[in-house]
C-alpha cells in the first residue's frame, strides 16, 4: 500500500500523528 499509494498513506500517517499530538500532548507519545 505504501509503494502503491505513498500520498495516501502519508497524509494517514500525517493524520493519526495530528490525533496522537492532540489527544496525549506535544509528545504524542499514548500511555
Amino acid at each position: 500500500f505504501q509503494a502503491d499509494q505513498p500520498h495516501l498513506y502519508r497524509t494517514h500517517t500525517d493524520e493519526a500523528t495530528l490525533l496522537l499530538t492532540v489527544t496525549y500532548g506535544q509528545e504524542g507519545t499514548p500511555p
